[in-house]
């Protein structure tokens, strides 16, 4: 039952874990907002949506693997099987390839001759051009 919430296609993603919609509490209690887009498929992709898009080029490269990392160590400490997730960083680095979508759709409906709002779309191609870079993405064209 763990494998089919974790890895497989019937698993329950936020579809918007970025920073702005993750607060922490003084406990240290972690809060998820803006469910809208909460939907079916690999929790791969709300890491991968997290890293490319939240995380500065600098600290995604950085951290990137580790991050990955500890997730599949939390994965196989709930009882998924390294059997279970051997295609998990393929389907990571296909995730952060899906990620191009956000700069596009995002500077559809934007004055891109507004500093600010040009900004924010500079900003998620930058991280996006990291993770190609970095992740080797265009092989998996």
């Amino acid at each position: 039952m763990l494998a089919d919430l974790s890895s497989g296609p019937n698993t329950m993603v936020h579809g918007d874990f970025r920073a702005d919609n993750i607060l922490f509490d003084a406990d240290g209690s972690i809060v998820l907002l803006d469910f809208q887009l909460i939907g079916s498929g690999s929790a791969s992709y709300d890491l991968a949506y997290f890293v490319t898009q939240s995380l500065d080029p600098s600290v995604a490269g950085a951290e990137e693997r580790g991050l990955f990392d500890r997730w599949l160590a939390g994965l196989h400490a709930g009882g998924v099987s390294p059997d279970e997730t051997g295609r998990l960083w393929d389907d990571y680095r296909k995730a952060a390839l899906f990620c191009l979508v956000y700069p596009i759709v995002a500077s559809r409906g934007m004055d891109l001759s507004d500093p600010r709002q040009r900004g924010l779309v500079e900003c998620m191609n930058s991280r996006f051009a990291r993770a190609v870079d970095q992740l080797d993405l265009d092989a998996l064209l």
